[in-house]
C-alpha cells in the first residue's frame, strides 16, 4: 500500500453540515475497503478563480491516506458519479508516511 494525498472540492452551495457529510462518506469508504486515513485538513469555503459547474465557491478538503490501487479507483468512481464533488486530485506520495501538511495560502481578496 502507498500513501496518497487527495484534494477534493465539494459544492459550496451546500450547508457546512452537508459538506462534512460528504467527507464522512469518503472516510467510511476508506475504512470499509481496509485503507487508513492519516490526516484530514478542512480548508473551508473558498471562492474559485473561475466558475466550476456554474458555481463560484466550494469547500476544500485535503486528505492523506494509506491505500491500495483498488481503493483509489473506487474513490475515483464514487467521486465521478457524485454531483456534489466538483473536482478531485490524487497525488502519489510513495511508501513513506507524509510529513506535516502545508497550511492554505491566505487569499488577498479585497
Amino acid at each position: 500500500m502507498k500513501y496518497y494525498e487527495l484534494m477534493f472540492i465539494v459544492n459550496g452551495e451546500l450547508s457546512k453540515e452537508l459538506a462534512t457529510e460528504e467527507l464522512e462518506k469518503f472516510k467510511s469508504l476508506v475504512e470499509e475497503m481496509k485503507g487508513s486515513i492519516v490526516k484530514v485538513d478542512e480548508w473551508g469555503l473558498k471562492r474559485f478563480a473561475y466558475p466550476i459547474n456554474k458555481k463560484n465557491t466550494g469547500y476544500y478538503f485535503i486528505a492523506y491516506l494509506n491505500a491500495d490501487y483498488q481503493l483509489v479507483k473506487e474513490i475515483e468512481r464514487k467521486f465521478k458519479i457524485n454531483e456534489n464533488i466538483f473536482r478531485y486530485l490524487f497525488v502519489v506520495l510513495g511508501d513513506e508516511q507524509p510529513k506535516e501538511s502545508k497550511e492554505p495560502v491566505e487569499s488577498t481578496e479585497s
